[in-house]
């Protein structure tokens, strides 16, 4: 993945969720990469092969969890 990408997809993810800090690591045992909430230091996916459809999928879900919270 391009570092413009994951910058886009970085700016996207703040302007869905203004409240939350995302950070882009790498998983410690796999090496995937992961978007990291670091507010709650919740990793909610890999993203190394996913599409953006699928990216939102999981962002929403990260959502509508931390509504429950």
């Amino acid at each position: 993945m391009s570092k413009s990408f994951l910058n886009k997809l970085k700016n996207t993810i703040q302007d869905y969720l203004p409240n939350d800090q995302v950070q882009f690591n790498a998983n410690e045992m796999t090496g995937d990469l992961q978007i990291v909430f670091t507010k709650k230091k919740k990793s909610i996916m890999h993203i190394e092969n996913n599409t953006l459809n699928e990216i939102k999928h999981y962002v929403d879900l990260y959502i509508s969890n931390k509504k429950r919270d």
